[in-house]
């Protein structure tokens, strides 16, 4: 509507003529596509020819800032707007689409440089390509944004990526979560992974796409891909877990449009002792790295450690020697661990010999085959500095552990032989300064 108003106003107004005859002097080819009957390249040329010319440049947009709209204050800042932007898509085919720019240029102005920068016109269409994908759980595409116009050398473009729908986000690569649902960046690819393992038809990947000049941001358009994600053909149900203590997750195998008998094998992903992931099949007892039979269609999870982490436990699934497909289970394993408290203890014989220990007592944790023992916080001088870090498997226990019911004491250092000259008390105190203030985490291993 505001085209069509504006253009009317140029048949009826007799102040355009000067303006034409300037145009015409500049740009004299201008008349010779008239004369063949090409307008729209007769029009594109006489606003290249504006353009192309400071003062002509300056009274054409004067005169459109000041008569043709009335509201635009600065014409100088609006013939500089035109005049970049044009530069930066490399010039805009058409008489109409150069109407549309002059036209955003003013809207811009009037909004006093606002972050949105409104192309009504559809002078460049942005696509997020490709615009439709079906992929499987923890699959992921690559994702490109793509403009219909030609980007000038030394534009500057910004991109804000968004994710809608259940099933997945954008692979980023930050620090601590590197899958997000919205992200800024100056790249115009970014990967879309299906991470959250959830079945969707209609999940929505969209980047808006913004011109840098200066520090503000201008709007130029929005492109959108559609993302179906399905479930795989092997899979593991659920295909996401956590662990929190030393519970033992139930992990089923399902295959879809074909039916058994299968041969199944289950591998937990493993890193260094006493971290990662054993499994056993489902009636069993043995907790093992891999599970390969063919009755394995349900297992167990469990942890090896309490150290935390993010691992995978895989099956894949054969038939008649073929395979069918691989499946996957995301596991999250939060830190477990429990406090322990310095102290000391005795064992007196009835003579007055044998040992005052000083250490650190914690409660048992069922089915632990073994510690870590870590202490932070103190400065002891003599031996130990200002950090402990041991590891106890089961065979350490008699030689470094104390069993005291229900809790395990581990010594530090001790006071031995003929005990009579001092109390307990006495000789606690003689060895508990220099743990002063330490802190102290266990970790059990399974």
């Amino acid at each position: 509507p505001a085209l069509d108003a504006y253009l009317a106003w140029v048949v009826d107004s007799t102040s355009v003529k000067g303006l034409v005859d300037a145009v015409g002097s500049a740009a004299p080819g201008v008349w010779q596509k008239l004369d063949a009957g090409d307008v729209e390249g007769a029009v594109t040329d006489g606003l290249a020819a504006v353009m192309g010319s400071g003062s002509l440049r300056q009274a054409f947009l004067q005169w459109i800032g000041d008569t043709a709209f009335g509201s635009v204050a600065n014409a100088s800042k609006l013939a500089d707007q035109v005049t970049q932007y044009v530069g930066a898509f490399g010039g805009v085919d058409g008489a109409a689409a150069n109407m549309d720019l002059l036209l955003a240029a003013a809207g811009w102005l009037e909004a006093n440089g606002a972050d949105k920068w409104d192309v009504d016109g559809g002078w460049v269409t942005v696509s997020l390509e490709p615009n439709y994908t079906m992929i499987t759980y923890f699959q992921d595409v690559a994702l490109k944004t793509e403009l219909s116009t030609t980007v000038g050398s030394g534009v500057e473009l910004f991109y804000v990526y968004k994710s809608f729908g259940p099933s997945g986000a954008f692979f980023t690569g930050a620090t601590p979560n590197p899958y997000q649902t919205e992200f800024e960046t100056d790249k115009d690819a970014i990967l879309y992974n299906a991470i959250n393992g959830v079945k969707h038809e209609a999940n929505v990947a969209r980047v808006d796409v913004y011109l840098v000049d200066g520090g503000e941001k201008m709007y130029l358009g929005t492109g959108e891909a559609k993302i179906k994600v399905d479930e795989p053909p092997v899979m593991i149900s659920p295909p996401i877990v956590t662990v929190n203590k030393n519970e033992y997750p139930l992990l089923t195998c399902k295959v879809s449009g074909i039916a058994g008998p299968f041969f199944y094998k289950w591998s937990g992903k493993r890193r260094a002792p006493g971290e990662g992931l054993r499994i056993r099949e489902v009636g069993t007892t043995d907790w093992l790295n891999k599970v390969e039979n063919d009755t394995a269609r349900k297992i167990q999870v469990g942890r090896i450690g309490g150290y935390e982490g993010e691992l995978t436990v895989y099956v894949t699934v054969y038939q008649g020697g073929v395979e069918i497909g691989t499946g996957e289970c995301h596991v999250t394993l939060n830190r477990y661990s429990v406090s322990g408290t310095a102290m000391g203890y005795a064992e007196r014989d009835a003579d007055g010999s044998g040992s005052v220990y000083y250490g650190v007592d914690f409660p048992k944790v069922d089915g632990a085959a073994g510690y870590h023992v870590n202490g932070i916080g103190f400065n002891d001088p003599l031996y130990y500095g200002d950090f402990r870090e041991t590891v106890f498997s089961a065979r350490d226990f008699l030689v470094h552990l104390r069993d005291r019911g229900a809790t395990y004491f581990h010594k530090l250092i001790s006071i031995n032989g003929d005990l009579g000259t001092k109390s307990t008390e006495e000789y606690i105190a003689e060895m508990a300064w220099r743990f002063e203030g330490g802190e102290w985490e266990v970790i059990p291993q399974f």
